[in-house]
Order: structure tokens, then C-alpha cells, then sequence
């Protein structure tokens, strides 16, 4: 199938694995794995840099494989309620090519690897439901901030350099008086 663009294995309980010989699949732009519940791990796939849009949502993974940072043109990475997932490699933030980032419900990711220089191109984050404590300002150009639920996320003294911020969503917080910074 070397023409392949597109690959829908969405809701397959049953799949532990994905086969090595996807990365024979040079014109796929479109993977969605989601709901593959017991899918805890993703073959090297550095030879998918067509692929744009992985959906990794509501797997057993935990973590991408190193080899992510191949994607040169992937724009958006999903992997909302990966409940396994542990890290992310720093490298994540080389991808010149990401605009959106959703981690929403990783409830055992409690951080984001750390960023060495500034992020320009990821716009859109959800974290929300996440275990982290932290949350780093180095991702100054986010346009869209969604927060909501992080329960361990204490102060948010970040927001304020976050300058091209448009949404941001903290609802179902435990916010007391101080923990928005005033000259927000």
C-alpha cells in the first residue's frame, strides 16, 4: 500500500502492538490510534515525517517513541487521557512543524520536559486534568491555555508572560485569593 495517506485503526481493543513495516508508509499524513487501550508502545517511526495528525488518544503508552522528532511535519499531537503516559521527550519541542499539543487527562504526567529555548510555534496546550505541579513561561507565543482541573497546579505566576494569550481556561480550580498574579 504505498500510496496509504490515511490509516483509521480508532477503537482496537484488542492491538498491543503496531507492526514495524508502517514506516514503509512514506505518503501517510493522517494515523489515528485512538481508543486502542492496550496499544503501549509505537515502533520507531522516524521514516513518517509526511505524517501531520497521529492520534494517540485514550492508549497505554508511556511515552512517544524517541524517534518523534523525525516528524518534521507533524502539526498536531493528541494524546488526551494516555493514563500511562510518564514523559515526553525533550525533544517534542524541536518540531518545528507543531502548532497543537493536547495532554489533557495524563494524569501521571506530572511535567513537561524541560524547554532549552523558546518555543515559537506551538500555540495551542491543553494540559488539562494533569498531575503537573509546575507550568514553565517559556512557551511565550501560546495563544490558547487550557488548565482546567489541574488539581497539583498551585500558582500561576506564569500567565503573565504568556503576552499573545487569547483563551485560558482554569476552571475547576481550587483558586485562592493571590494565586492569580494581580498585574496579570
Amino acid at each position: 500500500m504505498p500510496n496509504l495517506e490515511q490509516l483509521c485503526l480508532e477503537n482496537c481493543k484488542g492491538l498491543n502492538n503496531v507492526d514495524p513495516s508502517i514506516g514503509g508508509l512514506k505518503k501517510l499524513t493522517w494515523l489515528n490510534l485512538g481508543g486502542c487501550q492496550n496499544l503501549r508502545s509505537l515502533p520507531s517511526i522516524e521514516s513518517l515525517d509526511s505524517i501531520e495528525v497521529p492520534n494517540l488518544n485514550e492508549t497505554a503508552i508511556e511515552e512517544p517513541p524517541s524517534s518523534i522528532d523525525h516528524l518534521t511535519g507533524l502539526a498536531e499531537l493528541s494524546m488526551r487521557e494516555c493514563k500511562n503516559l510518564r514523559s515526553l521527550p525533550t525533544s517534542i519541542w524541536r518540531l518545528k512543524s507543531l502548532q497543537e499539543l493536547y495532554l489533557d487527562g495524563c494524569s501521571n504526567l506530572e511535567a513537561l520536559p524541560e524547554i532549552m529555548e523558546d518555543v515559537k510555534n506551538v500555540d495551542d496546550l491543553g494540559l488539562a486534568k494533569m498531575a503537573t505541579k509546575e507550568f514553565t513561561s517559556s512557551i511565550q507565543h501560546l495563544r490558547v491555555l487550557y488548565l482546567s482541573s489541574c488539581s497539583k497546579l498551585e500558582r500561576f505566576y506564569f500567565l503573565k508572560d504568556l503576552f499573545s494569550l487569547v483563551t485560558l481556561d482554569l476552571s475547576n480550580q481550587d483558586l485562592t485569593n493571590g494565586a492569580i498574579p494581580s498585574d496579570l
